[in-house]
């Protein structure tokens, strides 16, 4: 989920690590994250916005901001804690490593509770290890626009099983190449 939004100088600082919860170092990799898709919409446009759509705007950017804080922190915590850089056997790694994860999963229980959203969406069969659950978002699950001359889109039926313009439903697709292959 955070890949597009790392910074190649986003390296965790020797003297910055060795104090808990600092993740300084991540800044700009939660900048990029929490922006990115209301960079667009920067104070002097939003102005030009009515009240309604920047009512939106904020509530948009309050919720990335949030998941991307989360995001970000189990991640730099991952980073400093050198999750990835191998298997250590260690007995006291590995707890190390469960008490990491335990933390995560509280963190996003916790997001989730701060979301209240009313659904979720969730892969049913769960994904595999090497994918990941997907929802297709406009406009990449509508059909071709209408031929009848306008910018309509065409939605599908209710019947259409196949079909994902009413209703997308989530799906695994890969995390690595090749990823049109499942």
């Amino acid at each position: 989920m955070l890949v597009p939004y790392i910074l190649i100088t986003a390296v965790p600082l020797p003297h910055l690590v060795s104090k808990p919860g600092n993740h300084a170092w991540a800044s700009g990799v939660f900048e990029h994250c929490a922006t990115t898709h209301t960079a667009l919409y920067d104070s002097t446009a939003a102005a030009g916005l009515a009240y309604s759509e920047r009512l939106v705007l904020g509530a948009v950017r309050g919720v990335e901001r949030e998941v991307c804080r989360v995001l970000v922190g189990m991640w730099a915590e991952g980073v400093e804690g050198r999750l990835g850089e191998g298997a250590d056997g260690e007995a006291g790694r590995k707890r190390e490593m469960g008490e990491m994860v335990g933390k995560w999963g509280r963190e996003v229980e916790e997001l989730m509770g701060w979301l209240d959203w009313s659904e979720w969406a969730k892969c049913d069969p769960a994904c595999k290890f090497e994918e990941m659950c997907y929802l297709p978002t406009w406009p990449f699950f509508t059909k071709a626009p209408s031929t009848g001359g306008g910018d309509v889109i065409e939605m599908g039926t209710d019947d259409d099983d196949e079909d994902d313009s009413n209703m997308p439903r989530p799906r695994c697709i890969r995390r690595i190449e090749p990823f049109g292959v499942l």
